[in-house]
């Protein structure tokens, strides 16, 4: 994705002294952010692969052949014997068979967690590790032993 960005993409705010600014060199740079998330040269990459669940892929073919027009992300099953059905950013839930979508909040009646937030937290959750520093307006003041992102537009 590309994008014209304006004069703060992203400032960082790491506490030191002893390092200089970095400046950005002009307001009319593109920037990407292709890359952000995604291991840099020799560093260790460790699996995040999903087990295979031919159960939760037949529900995503059923899925897609009776909403054609939705794009599924990924489908995982619950520990509710419901399926997750991940459609962008938003959360459904339906049956093996797909024959009915519930949209909405899922509450866990022992416990009363939202389940349905929790889990869109933790989809929406970045590491700061995976920010793309690199195009970062960085500002340092003190021994940098303490960081923050500050995002603008």
């Amino acid at each position: 994705m590309n994008y014209r960005a304006p004069l703060a993409l992203l400032v960082t705010l790491a506490v030191n002294l002893h390092a200089p600014a970095a400046i950005a060199e002009s307001n009319d740079s593109v920037y990407t952010t292709a890359g952000a998330g995604k291991p840099a040269n020799g560093d260790k990459v460790y699996s995040t692969a999903v087990v295979r669940d031919a159960a939760a892929e037949a529900v995503k073919e059923r899925f897609a052949q009776r909403f054609p027009n939705l794009t599924v992300t990924t489908v995982r099953r619950t520990p509710y014997g419901l399926f997750e059905i991940q459609v962008g950013m938003d959360l459904l839930y339906t049956d093996d068979k797909v024959t009915w979508v519930m949209q909405g909040p899922l509450i866990d009646a022992i416990t009363r967690r939202d389940v349905s937030h929790e889990r869109q937290e933790q989809l929406n959750n970045i590491s700061f590790d995976q920010l793309p520093l690199a195009l970062a307006l960085k500002h340092v003041n003190g021994d940098g032993s303490r960081k923050l992102a500050i995002f603008e537009d």
